[in-house]
């Protein structure tokens, strides 16, 4: 395993020489699907996507690429360190002022749609997750003024609260997103992010909402590991208050599930009744209609390429939310042996950023099965080819439904299989009482 490393560290290093060397394609052919940095840049500018990255910007990528060599960084820490004389000045900024839509024209624009298609005309819901967080690095940035010639500020996705799919979505028609900014603390931003389709030949139609993301970004100076203040929101309308409240509200449920999580709480009384009745099952009971949840394992490795870096050299949280989606998907494919259905992506945490030419390892495995439901846990586990290190920077849980249902349930075999079922099951009794929220709200 240590040679298997040192190879890879070998190879990704080289990969990066000659990336730094080569014209991008982008010189000379029209991009067809624009990179993350690309986007937010042009996002800034224009408020919609452009069809060719601004020529500045290409400069600013190369010097990202640059910055892997500890000597570029030291200077680019001398540059920033002489750069910053005068503090930012912070002003209250309404949430219209940074809001941010973006259609994706899946109707119109047939070679587009095939990027957001899989091979059996379901839609890529990986993709649209990586072009929310886009969005909502897009909406951080234009409220922190993160482009300003005087701004000195990296903005990182923090975390991703629970999102639901409220109604199926269908990639023959385009595809809206709008995102701004709802609730800001000291240095965090909790971006909104709508997407919604009008599901009929005619614009006037009506429009059906499919999805609602919160994203937490955060605003932190170059080099300095320290947070950086960001503008204070000016709550003009009702809704903006509303909205505020409700991202106050939200804050303060992140904190408490967090406080509540299994890796710093023992499992509850009826939890741990559940687990010992599961063992008792397994013991009593070796027919083929049980799997250890280690039997569903996964997983994937992927060198980290420049083409899914943000304006600072770093992968950017959307492609590594999307990688662990198309992993989760593929998994329970092979498990129930049908096309699974996406249903909700639980709230997580990006605790690390990961560099451009680390080994990414996504590993995913099926930790709860009920019914027709299943919850599959993702980590993501970076190899940082220059230091040897490994480092937890995600665990995703997604739920899925298959129709065909599954044909054998998953039960824990060691405790810490447990754990990780306990999770999956939290998960899954989130998503219930969130369907019984809604029904009861579309009642009323």
């Amino acid at each position: 395993m240590i040679r298997f490393n040192r190879s890879i560290s070998k190879i990704a290093k080289n990969c990066m020489k000659l990336s730094t060397t080569m014209t991008p394609i982008s010189k000379f052919n029209k991009p067809l699907y624009l990179s993350p940095h690309q986007a937010i840049r042009n996002y800034h500018s224009s408020g919609k996507m452009l069809e060719t990255p601004e020529p500045n910007f290409i400069q600013a990528k190369d010097k990202g690429l640059r910055s892997h060599t500890m000597a570029a960084r030291l200077e680019d820490m001398k540059q920033y360190q002489e750069s910053v004389t005068t503090p930012f000045e912070l002003h209250e900024r309404t949430p219209e002022e940074s809001m941010v839509e973006h259609t994706i024209k899946l109707g119109s624009d047939t070679q587009l749609r095939e990027h957001f298609l899989m091979a059996g005309g379901e839609i890529r819901v990986g993709r649209l997750l990586e072009e929310m967080d886009v969005l909502a690095g897009a909406v951080a940035y234009s409220h922190a003024e993160g482009f300003h010639p005087d701004r000195k500020v990296t903005i990182v996705t923090a975390s991703v609260d629970r999102i639901e799919l409220l109604n199926p979505i269908i990639p023959y028609f385009d595809i809206k997103l709008e995102g701004k900014v709802t609730y800001t603390g000291r240095s965090s931003m909790e971006i909104k992010i709508l997407l919604s389709q009008i599901q009929s030949t005619s614009r006037d139609g009506p429009r059906v909402l499919n999805m609602v993301a919160y994203f937490t970004m955060v605003s932190r100076a170059p080099y300095e590991n320290k947070s950086t203040p960001v503008h204070p929101l000016s709550l003009v309308t009702k809704e903006d208050k509303r909205l505020f409240n409700e991202g106050e509200e939200n804050r303060k449920i992140r904190i408490q599930s967090m406080k509540n999580s299994l890796l710093v709480h023992p499992p509850n009384d009826e939890e741990r009744e559940l687990l010992h009745n599961l063992f008792l099952t397994h013991v009593n009971d070796q027919s083929s209609r049980f799997s250890s949840i280690s039997s569903t394992n996964l997983q994937n490795i992927i060198i980290m390429h420049p083409d899914k870096s943000n304006i600072h050299g770093k992968v950017f949280g959307g492609h590594l939310l999307r990688l662990a989606y198309e992993l989760a998907h593929s998994t329970v494919f092979i498990h129930c042996g049908s096309v699974p259905h996406f249903k909700s992506l639980d709230e997580n945490h990006f605790l690390h950023p990961v560099e451009l030419g680390s080994l990414c390892n996504v590993k995913a495995q099926i930790v709860f099965t009920k019914n027709d439901f299943c919850v599959v846990r993702c980590e993501v586990e970076v190899l940082n080819v220059s230091t040897g290190k490994n480092k937890r920077t995600n665990v995703f849980h997604f739920t899925f439904q298959s129709h065909s249902g599954f044909k054998r349930e998953v039960i824990p075999v060691t405790y810490q299989e447990g754990i990780t079922y306990l999770e999956g099951r939290r998960t899954y009794l989130k998503g219930k009482e969130f369907a019984l929220t809604r029904r009861q709200h579309r009642k009323d």
